[in-house]
């Protein structure tokens, strides 16, 4: 499998019509690392809102369970 060039990469996240992010993980704790235009549409936010912070201060605590369920 070839791997997409930095630049190629970074178009198709910016993009992309679906939410993309990335995420860091701490001290077992999750981490936004990036978000995609699509996930601020979406939910509303702004980049400097999400970008940095962990997700448990991101992702309002009654979807926590939903959000982290699977980790």
């Amino acid at each position: 499998m070839a791997i997409l060039p930095a630049a190629i990469n970074d178009l198709i996240f910016q993009h992309l019509s679906d939410v993309v992010f990335y995420i860091g993980i701490e001290n077992d704790e999750f981490r936004f690392l990036s978000v995609n235009p699509a996930f601020l549409k979406v939910t509303g936010l702004t980049a400097e809102q999400v970008e940095g912070k962990l997700v448990k201060d991101v992702i309002p605590p009654e979807s926590h369970e939903l959000v982290f369920g699977n980790y």
